[in-house]
């Protein structure tokens, strides 16, 4: 059985990182502005594109502004573009290369190039120069995934969903405990999104259920529209044995 497993979950490395780092991508909760945070929820928040705008235009008067290069660095990890974070990051980092938050987001920036090795001494970097927490732990536990650490990963799941609900971490953490064999609780968790018809969230579905050997069920989900997979699904919430986890 451990034989078999080892097998499964060597076949599906590439296709978990894959899930994983493109879960990276997704936009943040937050959109940051020179002078302040704006939640998402406001009304007509600023797209994380229009955020860049913004700054590259404070950038073009003063090259040298650490703020306008740190937030072009988080506007450019919420649209996807980890190697233009990357530069704004860089240069953040030559200006002020004792400010946590340049740290994190250099950290975040590896993590969304799968470079995760590099990204963990960024973050522990970030936390010792005072960065807050949740600036980083989100990504530092997808950086812990990518690496394999799966319940140093879900413990920091926990703890940036303690800063308040998010989809993405949500579906983050019912990942990792599916790739660590928690199957249970993996799709317990993902309920709440599923109901709200999450796609993400279903596809994360069909990925734990894959991965713990369920491969008609996972193939049935990923044919299925969310709303006639809500019918049948939701209530298959029958015990197995759960695999250990690893030792992180």
């Amino acid at each position: 059985m451990k034989v078999a497993r080892s097998l499964v979950l060597a076949a599906s490395l590439p296709v978990m990182a894959a899930l994983l780092a493109q879960s990276a991508q997704a936009q943040r909760s937050e959109v940051l502005m020179p002078g302040g945070v704006v939640p998402a929820g406001t009304l007509a928040p600023p797209t994380p594109e229009e955020v860049l705008a913004t700054n590259l235009r404070v950038l073009a008067a003063n090259p040298r502004d650490v703020g306008a290069l740190t937030r072009a660095g988080q506007s450019a990890l919420a649209v996807g573009d980890p190697n233009a974070a990357l530069g704004f990051f860089a240069r953040a980092e030559q200006l002020a290369p004792a400010d946590g938050r340049v740290k994190a987001g250099l950290g975040a920036a590896m993590v969304m190039m799968e470079r995760p090795a590099d990204a963990m001494p960024l973050f522990q970097q970030a936390a010792g120069l005072g960065a807050p927490e949740r600036d980083y732990v989100k990504e530092r536990g997808l950086a812990h995934d990518l690496l394999g650490n799966y319940r140093a990963a879900q413990r920091d799941y926990v703890a940036a969903l303690r800063y308040g609900p998010d989809a993405e971490t949500t579906r983050r953490y019912a990942l990792s405990l599916g790739i660590a064999g928690d199957r249970d609780q993996a799709l317990r968790l993902l309920e709440p999104l599923l109901r709200q018809q999450d796609q993400g969230a279903w596809r994360a579905r069909a990925f734990v259920l894959a991965l713990n050997g369920d491969q008609l069920g996972a193939a049935a989900h990923t044919s299925m529209t969310p709303a006639s997979s809500t019918r049948c699904c939701l209530h298959q919430s029958s015990p197995r044995r759960r695999p250990r986890h690893d030792g992180a």
